[in-house]
């Protein structure tokens, strides 16, 4: 039984990736984003936080780590950083991780080179969810070109997920490079940039201002 962690980031095309794992290992159970303890929805700013209780959050914890430690499932899930760093997150325990990796036996690393435009379009999914309430923003598809206006607010969005994006590209790349294979097995790295991209998502947009957004050279970070 194989139990896969994909470790990546928001707007990697994480989601079609799981749903490739699952097809190629029959019978496997994705999980997708279970680690998740804080919840984005829409409000007046556009990407406000539901917070699940200590109750809550230690039933997650419990639950995951007894799926992990079942040897008679496939399992598969994500791993953002940011789930790792959530403010209260159970994941922060000193042992979590060592207990996550200790049954699992493939590490993915799923990573998009092409950093500015993954934080445009992290910029898109939260104004969509601010501007239209749709929580599904962030796998939706469209014909008609959206257009992202030049305003204070969208210059503010941009500001935040560049630091968000940024940040957790490099604690990614850390992880990948500071964790011991010994403890990390089959560790895999797999750029979006070369996968089949028939499945990208449709999602024209048009900027009345190109965003300021300040770049990283990921594959200088990684390789």
């Amino acid at each position: 039984m194989k139990k896969i962690l994909l470790w990546t980031t928001p707007r990697s095309a994480s989601t079609v990736y799981l749903q490739k794992i699952t097809d190629e290992n029959p019978g496997m159970v994705s999980h997708d984003e279970i680690l998740r303890t804080v919840n984005w929805v829409p409000d007046n700013w556009g990407i406000g936080q539901i917070t699940k209780t200590d109750s809550q959050r230690k039933q997650q914890f419990h639950n995951i780590m007894r799926i992990w430690e079942n040897t008679n499932s496939s399992d598969c899930m994500k791993v953002f950083p940011l789930m790792l760093t959530e403010p209260n997150s159970p994941w922060r325990n000193a042992t979590f991780l060592q207990k996550l990796l200790k049954n699992t036996t493939h590490n993915i690393f799923l990573m998009r080179n092409d950093f500015v435009n993954q934080v445009k379009s992290l910029v898109v999914s939260f104004y969509l969810m601010r501007n239209t309430g749709d929580g599904n923003s962030f796998n939706s598809n469209w014909d008609q070109p959206f257009v992202i206006p030049d305003s204070k607010f969208v210059d503010d969005l941009v500001q935040v997920c560049n630091r968000q994006v940024y940040a957790q590209m490099l604690q990614l790349s850390t992880i990948y490079h500071n964790v011991p294979d010994s403890i990390m097995l089959n560790k895999k790295l797999v750029w979006v940039e070369d996968l089949n991209q028939s499945s990208k998502y449709n999602r024209p947009v048009i900027w009345e201002k190109e965003p300021n957004i300040i770049n990283l050279n990921i594959k200088e970070i990684v390789m």
